[in-house]
């Protein structure tokens, strides 16, 4: 999504009855953080109370997920590692665990459910999935399309939780290229470290993806240079 959309769909979310507090939070950590739902479903309250600062930046977080993490939370492929998560939102999760809504999901929890972070109202794991209806988290973007789209939200309709990882994939790794002297050796490694890619492979789709999408834009822009000078010097011939 383009960042105006993003903040169209966030603040859609953001009003009560339109979402559920719950997919909110979860978008929130899909655009800023570009985790993958399996790891934003499996997040612990203990991922978050170790949630480490950044030493030079105070606005940014890091949480350990992945093998060897205690407590574990699921990575693809099993990949180890940390995400970045601004200070502000780690704040935000925190004020909601202990939120009545939470803690009364919490009650309904099997003992190896109590700790995580997002439960549905029947106090089970948004990533379980019942028989012949789906996750929980399948179930509530289902509902977010057909009612965000019906607000006016058009680009809702075609809209999927992935898409929050590649909008944050996509503004980081453009972010970091336009730094000055940036190397897309040193960005291709922040990024791959951030979105805990498996192959290099993977990040360079990202990389690719901005640098090609830039030199589109230049010559588009060029082309409607030339498109209005070339229609306003017909014009004046025609004159």
């Amino acid at each position: 999504l383009t960042k105006d959309q993003m903040v169209e769909l966030l603040n859609f979310t953001g009003q009560s009855g339109n979402s559920t507090r719950e997919l909110d939070l979860m978008l929130k950590l899909g655009f800023f953080t570009g985790a993958r739902i399996e790891t934003i479903t499996g997040l612990k309250i203990g991922t978050l109370e170790n949630a480490v600062s950044h030493p030079k930046m105070p606005g940014l977080c890091y949480l350990s997920v992945g093998p060897g993490h205690h407590p574990h939370v699921p990575t693809k492929f099993d990949v180890q590692g940390q995400i970045m998560v601004p200070a502000e939102l780690l704040n935000e999760l925190l004020t909601y665990r202990t939120d009545l809504r939470r803690l009364k999901r919490e009650i309904l929890a099997a003992p190896e459910d109590k700790d995580l972070i997002f439960l549905t109202r029947f106090g089970r794991s948004y990533s379980v999935r019942d028989l012949g209806r789906g996750t929980a988290i399948h179930r509530a973007m289902v509902d977010l399309r057909h009612n965000a789209a019906n607000a006016g939200i058009k680009f809702a309709k075609h809209f999927y939780f992935h898409m929050t990882r590649a909008t944050f994939g996509t503004w980081l790794a453009s972010l970091l290229l336009q730094q000055p002297g940036a190397k897309v050796v040193d960005v291709l490694a922040l990024v791959r470290d951030a979105m805990l890619h498996k192959d290099e492979s993977t990040t360079m789709k990202y990389i690719k993806f901005v640098q090609e999408s830039a030199i589109k834009q230049e010559v588009a822009n060029k082309f409607t240079e030339c498109f209005i000078g070339l229609k306003t010097r017909l014009g004046a011939y025609r004159a």
